[in-house]
This record gives structure tokens, C-alpha cells and sequence, in this order.
């Protein structure tokens, strides 16, 4: 029984699928980035494909295959979004200057 099509269609430029098929196949990448590309590059050659199939061939959850179906669209990229936080506390000349204490002996600092 099919279910809806999804609702982000996938269609890559020749360069960015070359890119993302060698992603999908690099043993040294993340794997995260891996499962991204692959299905980045499966939603591309199987536009009428379910996502309960790609994730099924991938080894994710639907969920994951909306997500990154939804944000290939938005952004053309398979990076995390930024994450919320507080901003640093230190610069990093300051960072370095506490490092640079941190290591000296205590007779050159005269503490």
C-alpha cells in the first residue's frame, strides 16, 4: 500500500551528486555524514520513494530521512544546525595568556 509522496523532492547538480556519492562510500568520514549523503543521494535518484524505504535501506528512522530531506532543501548542506549556549567567557588571547601561565614554572611568573 503506498503512502503520501514525500514532501521535499531531492534534485542535485552532477557536481554535488559526484561529491555525495564519494561521501556516502568514505570509510574516514563521520558517520553521520555518511548516512546523510546517502540519503540525500537516494531521495535524488528515487524522487517517488517512500521514507519509511530509505530509512529502511539506510538503517535510520523516518524521522531522520524528513529531517534531512527538509533540510538538503533549505540549506544544501548535511552539517548539524548550530547548537544554543551560552557564549564563551574568555577571548582567546585570554585563553592563551591562562595556558601560558598555567605551564610556566611558579619561580618566572614570581607567584
Amino acid at each position: 500500500m503506498p503512502g503520501p509522496r514525500p514532501h521535499y523532492e531531492i534534485t542535485l547538480t552532477p557536481e554535488q551528486e559526484a561529491r555525495l556519492r564519494h561521501l556516502s562510500t568514505c570509510y574516514m568520514a563521520p558517520f553521520a555524514l555518511v548516512e546523510r549523503a546517502q540519503l540525500v543521494v537516494l531521495a535524488h535518484h528515487h524522487p517517488e520513494g517512500q521514507n519509511a524505504e530509505s530509512a529502511r535501506r539506510v538503517g535510520c528512522s523516518v524521522n531522520t530521512v524528513k529531517r534531512w530531506r527538509q533540510r538538503w532543501q533549505a540549506t544544501d548542506g548535511l552539517r548539524d544546525a548550530p547548537r544554543t549556549g551560552t557564549p564563551p567567557t574568555f577571548t582567546p588571547l585570554q585563553r592563551t595568556q591562562i595556558v601560558a601561565l598555567a605551564c610556566s614554572p611558579r619561580a618566572s611568573t614570581g607567584k
